[in-house]
């Protein structure tokens, strides 16, 4: 499942909006300098992501008026042991994945449903962490394997993992899935020195050109196969949201309208819509600042 709409605002609170209006999600704790985050949201408008509560961080799945504790892993070691999580993926069945805590020490996908939060599996190493999960129950993430790379997986409802290669180095990561079963994420590429996306689809994985730096990556896809991602630009000099349509990677700043692009830069594209909508961040070309943007991409 693509990931949602949302707005981050740094060392503060996080909003869900629509057209009409910003609704402040509530924090699960008090924490003055502390920065609770959304990632991802569903149909039905409800958002999950990170809080900080107490001393640690929770993830929390926020209805629209209330806000969620998903809890930790129950620890063995002691009774009053208090464990982090994060939230970072949710489906229109109300599934959550996230990573969490445990009492060992390494972090682990879980898969959370109606208050149960199930611990899911690695690739053979032990740490792994979820990013997202399709309508069909469909995980993906990253996971460590034995030798301590870590690749990206694909976790059938039947709680096999598949691990999903990388386009050459030694580590890559899986951060949305479709319907169909077509994955985004990044991948080191030989010599670990550079970051590319990719799309990955009937057991292939397939690069994604940058928009000419040396990183790149592809954090959502829709229901029609299109991802969005970010990218360095030539020379490293910038970074600017990229859409991919299928057939060829698109600097997202070339579909902004003349006005648009005297005012704004794209920055970053964090999720895509079925409508093709997209989430991006931009930066005001005089001052600097930075804000949330929705998009809906005209043909460079």
């Amino acid at each position: 499942m693509a990931n949602g709409l949302y707005q981050d605002l740094g060392g503060g609170y996080s909003l869900r909006c629509d057209r009409l209006q910003c609704v402040p999600i509530q924090e699960l704790g008090s924490c003055h300098h502390c920065t609770t985050s959304a990632e991802s949201i569903n149909d039905a408008g409800f958002v999950v992501g990170t809080s900080p509560y107490l001393y640690m961080s929770r993830g929390y799945l926020f209805d629209g008026v209330n806000t969620f504790n998903l809890g930790g892993f129950e620890s063995t070691v002691c009774f009053f042991c208090e464990l982090s999580s994060e939230a970072h993926g949710i489906n229109n069945l109300g599934q959550v994945v996230g990573a969490a805590e445990t009492a060992a020490g390494p972090w682990r996908a879980f898969l959370w449903h109606d208050g149960v939060m199930e611990k899911l599996g690695t690739l053979g190493g032990e740490n792994s962490g979820a990013n997202a999960i399709n309508d069909d129950g469909v995980v993906v993430g990253g996971s460590s394997l034995p030798n301590g790379d870590s690749h990206a997986f694909l976790r059938h409802r039947n709680g096999l993992m598949d691990d999903l290669g990388t386009l050459g180095g030694r580590s890559s990561t899986a951060y949305a899935v479709n319907r169909a079963r077509q994955v985004v994420g990044c991948s080191t590429i030989a010599g670990d020195a550079q970051w590319q996306g990719f799309v990955y689809a009937n057991g292939t994985m397939t690069p994604l050109p940058t928009l000419g730096g040396s990183q790149a990556c592809a954090v959502s896809i829709n229901a029609r196969g299109w991802a969005v991602g970010t990218s360095r630009t030539t020379g490293d000099t910038d970074s600017h949201g990229f859409l991919y349509d299928g057939t060829q990677v698109i600097d997202l700043n070339d579909t902004l309208p003349a006005s648009d692009r005297s005012e704004w830069v794209v920055v970053r594209a964090d999720g895509i819509n079925k409508r093709g909508q997209i989430a991006a961040t931009g930066r005001h070309v005089t001052y600097g600042s930075e804000r949330a943007l929705l998009l809906n991409p005209r043909a460079p």
